[in-house]
């Protein structure tokens, strides 16, 4: 939207901007201004805590229409100068920084199993949940997302954190992406209801295969081990129906 607004100033700043982009879209980061200019994007979404707050008190598609409003205008300062909003981002920078640290030192490990795409994090059990923003205001919890995307290609996400599980299909799997075609995905909510059957602490719940980074996840700590959901979850991406296909469009 910036660029059909601001077209010479969109491409003067063409890789900072498209960095943004990955960074809110992706949760990937080249330039850690871009990355600290998606948070403050991300704080202005949130009602909660937004600079703009009284504005985002109407339906979703009038605080969109604010939103877009409001930082168009701001946007190139954000991202080219985004120490002067540093209270915006501080807070997640620190996760995002953590996290980072905690894959620098072993503390958080990933084991890729390329034939399914599948990338096993695994959280020492010292390390404390740490957050981190998705698109505009959602919220992602157990490792800043932009440090385990930054550290795996693959696609499909295990995070292993003690006895919490949380399984997530990054966004590239829902678009049509260009630069690889990412493995279909696969609907999780039957894998749901075999491990809620199995287990005797908890319950899993999946998101729908059409959601932006659909999950499978736990409500509290789970009674299973990690084999058991590595070997489950490794078989339903093998052996599931493919649920999900952005490529799929009709003739």
């Amino acid at each position: 939207m910036y660029a059909l607004v601001e077209p010479a100033e969109a491409l003067r700043h063409q890789e900072l901007l498209i960095d943004v982009a990955a960074a809110g879209d992706f949760g990937t980061y080249r330039y850690r201004q871009a990355a600290r200019a998606s948070m403050a994007i991300a704080t202005y979404a949130d009602p909660q805590r937004s600079p703009i707050a009284a504005e985002l008190t109407g339906p979703y598609e009038e605080q969109c229409a604010v939103m877009y409003e409001r930082l168009l205008e701001r946007l190139l300062n954000i991202a080219v100068h985004p120490e002067e909003c540093s209270e915006l981002w501080i807070d997640e920078d620190r996760e995002l920084t953590a996290s980072e640290a905690a894959l620098a030192t072993g503390a958080i490990t990933i084991e890729e199993r390329s034939d399914i795409d599948l990338a096993i994090v695994d959280i020492a059990a010292s390390e404390p949940e740490r957050r981190g923003h998705r698109f505009a205001a959602d919220e992602y919890i157990g490792v800043h997302p932009m440090a385990i995307n930054n550290a795996t290609g693959c696609l499909r996400l295990l995070q292993v954190h003690g006895r919490r599980y949380i399984y997530t299909d990054r966004y590239e799997s829902w678009v049509q992406y260009q630069s690889r075609r990412p493995l279909p995905r696969v609907d999780l909510r039957p894998l749901a209801d075999v491990l809620t059957a199995a287990d005797s602490d908890t319950v899993w719940t999946a998101s729908s295969p059409s959601s932006l980074t659909a999950q499978l996840q736990t409500a509290e700590e789970s009674s299973l081990d990690r084999k058991v959901i590595v070997d489950h979850l490794s078989e339903h991406l093998r052996s599931a129906p493919h649920a999900w296909n952005p490529y799929d469009t009709p003739g």
